[in-house]
């Protein structure tokens, strides 16, 4: 028995076993591709995928299930970088309030209360203090991202 043929009868036996419900057969199928460098089978590549699609949509929830997925936390994120950005624009503007029809204060409250209502309708909507927040929690991941200078 050649080596390709082992590893045929092994997937075989795996997609087998998988089709009867035992979904871990699929995990084994994969690492024996992971650890052999093996190209993952048809049907297999078909599990991955759509195991991959479910853990980005609904994986990654905790015991309180509240958290959601991974594809949530993105959005959550995407929506405190909306707020992030519109906040930045007018914390480093503030001279340019009031803006519009509406009176803000030229302060950092006030810069919040405005980009509370520039986001209006759209999915980054918030109060300004729920702004505010978020404004905080990027800078906070900012700052933890950003590397220490090192003392030459």
């Amino acid at each position: 028995m050649t080596r390709e043929e082992f590893f045929e009868a092994e997937f075989a036996e795996r997609r087998i076993e998988y089709e009867r419900g035992y979904y871990p057969a699929a995990i084994e199928a994969f690492r024996l591709c992971a650890m052999n460098n093996l190209p993952l089978p048809a049907w297999l590549a078909d599990v991955v995928h759509g195991a991959l699609v479910f853990t980005l949509k609904e994986g990654g929830k905790g015991p309180n299930r509240r958290k959601g997925g991974f594809l949530a936390q993105a959005l959550r994120l995407e929506i405190h970088q909306r707020r992030w950005n519109t906040a930045r624009m007018w914390l480093r503007h503030r001279e340019l309030l009031p803006f519009g029809d509406d009176s803000f204060p030229a302060t950092r409250e006030g810069a919040f209360e405005c980009a509370s209502r520039v986001l209006k309708g759209t999915p980054a909507q918030g109060s300004a203090q729920q702004v505010e927040r978020s404004y905080d929690l990027v800078q906070a991941r900012l700052k933890k991202a950003t590397p220490a200078k090192s003392a030459k």
